[in-house]
């Protein structure tokens, strides 16, 4: 057996249960959110992105799973091994509902840069200032975009 592949196995029988759960949970969310992304409109998902969601406090996950770093540690790994490719914005979006069913509401940030030969994008939540799932100085690397005047995308007039 591959060296790392035993290492990689050895380290997921020490998971527990909780961790097994959240994993879980990320690789789920993390498909719904792919899915709404590849089949829907920007016109369906994009205002989402921009308005402060609402939870049920029935529909509360337990209070233990809040710990935000292993909470973006599990979708981190869920979308590293998911059968499906995710990108930034898939990660973000994913954590982003995650948190928000424990009651933490991220806001979604998405950020543009020109190089000579290119022009990229990045997505990163913030919870109040604080980037939470990258780099805490990514607003420098990307010039960030107002995500409120996207929102109207796709809609007719």
């Amino acid at each position: 057996m591959d060296h790392s592949l035993s290492v990689k196995l050895a380290k997921a029988r020490q998971l527990g249960l909780m961790d097994w759960f959240l994993l879980t949970e990320a690789w789920v969310q993390l498909f719904l959110t792919h899915c709404t992304l590849s089949l829907l409109p920007a016109s369906r998902w994009m205002p989402k992105l921009v308005r402060r969601p609402t939870t049920n406090k029935s529909m509360r996950l337990p209070l233990e799973c809040k710990s935000e770093q292993r909470l973006i540690t599990a979708v981190n790994i869920a979308a590293r091994y998911h059968i499906l490719p995710m990108t930034c914005l898939r990660r973000a979006m994913t954590l982003q509902a995650i948190l928000a069913r424990r009651g933490s509401f991220a806001t979604l940030r998405m950020g543009v840069r020109k190089s000579k030969t290119e022009i990229s994008a990045h997505a990163w939540l913030e919870l109040g200032s604080r980037v939470i799932n990258d780099d805490p100085d990514v607003h420098l690397q990307f010039s960030p975009l107002d995500i409120d005047a996207l929102a109207p995308i796709g809609k007719t007039q």
